[in-house]
């Protein structure tokens, strides 16, 4: 069995969709604190001015900068989706806070490419205009759609 074992043998007690959207919450609080400084920086770095005041900047400047910007971000969340929920804890720190983790049909830990798919995954419930994620409030696993892709599962402790 993976690190942390279902409540019940018979149905595992699914993390509701409410709790879900506070780890979510706090993991993206956590994650835009942390990358504040990368923001101030490219925009120091490019000479873009103090951080927010772009009218000075040439537009192919400004579209080139919050690209990369992005692209870093992204990839830093990626990674601590990643690591995160592959780890012995199995969930970011947003689930840890509210009790969660993420196993797969067999509770067992997932690997770190399958957290990182999912992660992606959960990019296209995003685009979906959210309904990939409200479908963690009607299914009956209480899965997203980037959950159903991958297989997995999140459990509430």
């Amino acid at each position: 069995l993976g690190y942390y074992a279902p409540l019940s043998a018979t149905r595992p007690n699914y993390a509701g969709f409410w709790w879900r959207v506070l780890a979510v919450i706090l993991d993206g609080v956590l994650l835009a604190i942390v990358l504040l400084p990368v923001n101030i920086a490219a925009d120091y770095a490019f000479g873009l001015g103090q951080y927010g005041s772009r009218a000075t900047a040439p537009p192919q400047t400004v579209i080139f900068v919050s690209l990369g910007v992005s692209l870093i971000q992204m990839v830093c969340y990626l990674f601590y989706y990643g690591l995160m929920e592959s780890s012995k804890h199995q969930a970011t720190l947003g689930k840890l806070a509210c009790g969660l983790y993420v196993t797969d049909a067999a509770n067992d830990r997932i690997s770190v490419g399958r957290a990182m798919c999912r992660y992606l995954a959960s990019i296209l419930s995003s685009l979906l205009l959210g309904i990939g994620y409200l479908m963690g409030a009607f299914t009956e696993k209480k899965q997203c759609l980037h959950d159903i892709m991958c297989g997995t599962l999140v459990i509430k402790r």
